[in-house]
């Protein structure tokens, strides 16, 4: 009965309620940036969102708010299957129990986690700088809330206080004038705990506890109040120290890890007046509450120190994994990537949204990367999926281009400085044809031809449609000459193009301008760059490494990505850990992809070119079966193993199976493929022996129609 009333109050607190307003904000173009064509970093629009949603709270009415509702009601919330729930509890049907445990159970502790990670990384300063009328102590409440914070692991502490002690023995001080040293930093050290010489330095006594400290630090201990002149023998050497108590007590307590009020006291000779009770230093300088696992003791703890053990404890929390062979890595990423899924428009664009950002040949792209994850694929697939999901491609190199999203593309894109061909727009922003362009210029078609697709190339412009991509690979991007100079310059330039044949009047499609890469100079800005474009490779991967990322090349590579994947590590959004064999240096898994690696799948066959980003071909592996990273080649998995290998476009066939194995017919998919796109594929060589006598005959022959002469075999359709 007050369903409605609770989400009303609670609501528009959570942080959905924040995400949807911010999205629903975007679509109404009421989050600003310089010009439209720019790129906003994902913390620029919450901040934004924030400042919006802050202003507009006031007003009863604001279609923003209204629709942000809308969107979380009726679209995210199923309210009457909840209502029918709580019914349902009401009425005894569902039962219910309370229980108590020591731990929070692993919704709960993941809920929490995500909300100690806002506070603990995120800069949350509130946007009106005015104070609050809130009174003080309810804002240092606020901060100082346990329920805020995960408890520490008893082992974790105990690790910690070895390292920051020196107490393990790769730690320890090796000579005498380190431990001195060591016993300055530390300024007081139980004697308890000191296993050095005790040569050069005094002693402190108070009853039966003693402390070693340096000579030159024993004047300022007295002067301060924490050490009394009658607890030490040795001399006093008069060397002035500014230090308070209270900074001497904070500073060695600095080298624990959290302690309990009466562990405090009786590792100092005596506690300052303003340690505990004064409510600024207490706030200030401790980290203060139950802190360990299974210990309502109240316990102290220097921030920083606390900071450290969060993250010992979130490096002991990683799951441990066996690492796989990085030959399971191929199945994994076709797995993750949704390999052999129906043909629909939404698994096209969910395929094409895992290949943003991907760099690869133009015949890769439109006749092996789809076709490779979908079974029945019509020609016109890709550009319907492309034109619905707002998606662009654009040129990075020779007959090689990549597609994404606008800011997608200006993420990846190098700076350049921008040929002829651009000159020929009119209005840089407007979109012309072909023909358009070529008519504001005086070279020959064909010349012009040359001259237009190097531009492309080089990502100068891009079109509307896939369709001047798929004209060009059949004309080799080139158009043919109209005859010899002379002729051409007697004509005017509209009736030369008129005297082309229908297939020669250029490429279809409206051209635009790419937008030219920009360099971030805030070191921010280019931090939350590089985090965009990592994410962009674990959506692809959900797996990261060096190897990985240097195949992608440019903009991507680990040596520029290093620094950002760590800090998303930091933050709880990857995990890193050891997951393959065979790569160097750290790995990163996205939390899903974690997930997926932890479980058993059936391994379903599949088949990539080589240049596929499910390949393993290019990562320097030592798999002497792996061919060369090129188009022309070709890999058949079945169950996640390796099954064959195609060579140029069929030239050289080796399979990893046996003639009469059952799965054989799907290993010869790719082969399948071949035939479909060329007409028929000529078989020279097949398990290194000549193919007309080989025993996999047979097996095509049951799929494929082959037909021999005197040299060689080739197959074509049925």
């Amino acid at each position: 009965h007050n369903l409605q009333t609770l989400l009303r109050q609670s609501l528009e607190q959570s942080g959905l309620f924040g995400a949807r307003f911010r999205e629903c904000a975007g679509r109404a173009l009421l989050l600003t940036k310089a010009r439209f064509n720019q790129r906003l970093p994902l913390w620029m629009s919450r901040l934004q969102a924030k400042k919006l949603m802050t202003t507009v709270k006031d007003y009863s009415d604001f279609p923003v708010l209204l629709e942000t509702w809308r969107t979380c009601l009726m679209d995210e919330f199923e309210l009457d299957s909840l209502a029918a729930m709580l019914a349902e509890v009401e009425d005894g049907i569902i039962a219910w129990s309370c229980v108590s445990t020591s731990t929070p159970s692993p919704f709960a502790a993941n809920i929490t986690f995500s909300q100690i990670n806002r506070y603990m990384y995120a800069d949350d300063s509130p946007e009106n700088q005015q104070p609050s009328s809130l009174s003080d102590r309810l804002i240092k409440d606020a901060i100082a809330h346990e329920h805020l914070r995960p408890r520490l692991k008893a082992q974790t502490v105990a690790r910690f206080v070895e390292k920051r002690q020196r107490r393990s023995p790769d730690y320890q001080p090796s000579e005498s004038n380190e431990w001195r040293e060591w016993v300055k930093e530390r300024i007081l050290i139980p004697a308890d705990d000191y296993s050095g010489p005790d040569e050069g330095l005094c002693r402190v006594h108070d009853g039966s506890r003693q402390w070693i400290t340096h000579p030159e630090l024993l004047h300022g201990l007295i002067h301060s109040g924490l050490v009394c002149a009658a607890q030490t023998t040795d001399p006093v050497i008069r060397i002035e120290d500014p230090r308070s108590a209270t900074q001497f007590a904070l500073e060695l307590l600095s080298f624990y890890g959290p302690l309990s009020k009466r562990a405090i006291e009786d590792r100092i000779p005596s506690i300052p007046d303003d340690l505990f009770e004064d409510q600024e230093t207490l706030f200030s300088e401790w980290v203060s509450g139950p802190l360990l696992e299974a210990d309502d003791t109240i316990y102290y703890c220097d921030p920083d120190n606390y900071e450290i053990l969060l993250r010992f404890q979130r490096a002991a929390l990683r799951p441990e994994v066996i690492a796989r062979p990085a030959g399971s890595l191929p199945g994994a990423i076709a797995h993750w990537q949704g390999f052999g899924k129906s043909t629909s428009t939404d698994h096209i664009i969910d395929a094409l949204q895992r290949l943003r950002g991907y760099s690869a040949p133009v015949k890769v792209w439109l006749g092996d990367l789809l076709a490779s994850r979908f079974q029945s694929l019509s020609p016109s697939s890709f550009d319907e999926a492309l034109i619905e999901a707002e998606l662009g491609w654009q040129g990075t190199g020779r007959e090689t281009i990549t597609i994404g999203y606008p800011e997608d593309i200006a993420l990846l894109a190098e700076a350049r400085e921008f040929g002829s061909v651009p000159g020929l727009f009119a209005d840089p922003a407007a979109r012309y044809s072909f023909v358009q362009l070529a008519d504001r210029q005086s070279e020959p078609l064909d010349v012009f031809s040359e001259r237009f697709w190097e531009a492309v190339w080089q990502g100068e412009l891009t079109a509307d449609t896939l369709a001047p991509l798929n004209q060009g690979l059949v004309r080799g991007f080139k158009l043919p000459s109209v005859g010899s100079a002379e002729a051409s310059e007697r004509r005017p330039f509209r009736a030369r193009r008129r005297g082309f044949s229908p297939s020669s009047r250029g490429y279809g499609g409206n051209w635009q301008l790419s937008v030219a890469a920009e360099e971030a100079d805030d070191p921010l800005v280019v931090l939350e760059d590089d985090k965009e474009r990592a994410r962009l490779l674990l959506d692809r991967y959900g797996f990261l490494c060096r190897e990985l990322a240097n195949r992608e090349g440019g903009k991507l590579r680990w040596a520029k990505l290093f620094r950002a994947l760590c800090m998303m590590e930091l933050s709880g959004e990857i995990v890193s850990g050891y997951f393959y064999t065979g790569f160097s240096g750290p790995q990163f898994m996205t939390p899903a992809a974690l997930q997926s690696f932890g479980r058993d799948r059936e391994a379903t066959p599949f088949w990539i070119n080589a240049l596929d980003p499910a390949s393993p071909c290019g990562l320097g592996l030592v798999d002497p079966d792996l061919p060369q990273r090129r188009p022309q080649n070709y890999l058949s998995y079945v169950a996640d193993e390796l099954a064959l290998v195609i060579e140029n476009l069929g030239r050289k066939l080796t399979f990893h199976l046996p003639p009469d194995h059952p799965g054989l017919i799907e290993v010869l998919q790719p082969l399948c493929h071949l035939v479909k796109r060329h007409g028929r594929v000529v078989v020279d060589i097949i398990n290194d022996n000549p193919a007309r006598s080989s025993p996999y005959l047979e097996a095509i022959g049951q799929i494929l129609k082959g037909v021999k002469d005197h040299k060689q075999i080739y197959f074509e359709s049925r």
